[in-house]
């Protein structure tokens, strides 16, 4: 795969592969960066993934203990002038419904976007 940057930086949200009806548990791994700054611990309904690689040089900021994903839901990290945050969660109605989800989807915009 080949990623091109353009601009100050780059947010990601993806679909997935495995929905949990009974939800994942949402561990705010860094509450003091800018994208989880004032979030707690939360529970959300999504899809999340499996098996996938992640680059040792990112930045954890979100992650589950669930059995059926990875340990990582969202991360971040500086490539060249640009920073980049990539959020798993985010593939339907009941994500966007949740608060917290969307606060980490602002403020990844706001920092991707340095303001």
């Amino acid at each position: 795969m080949r990623i091109v940057v353009l601009g100050a930086g780059l947010i990601g949200v993806a679909s997935a592969w495995f929905l949990a009806a009974d939800g994942h548990e949402v561990i705010v791994v860094d509450p003091t960066h800018p994208v989880t700054a004032g979030l707690k611990d939360f529970r959300i309904v999504d899809e999340t993934y499996k098996y996938q690689w992640i680059d040792p040089h990112a930045h954890l900021l979100l992650a589950t203990d669930d059995s059926t994903s990875d340990r990582p839901l969202a991360w971040s990290r500086t490539y060249r002038n640009a920073r980049v945050c990539y959020i798993q969660l985010g593939h339907g109605l009941s994500a966007y419904n949740d608060a917290g989800f969307r606060k980490i989807v602002v403020q990844a915009i706001r920092w991707a976007a340095k303001v």
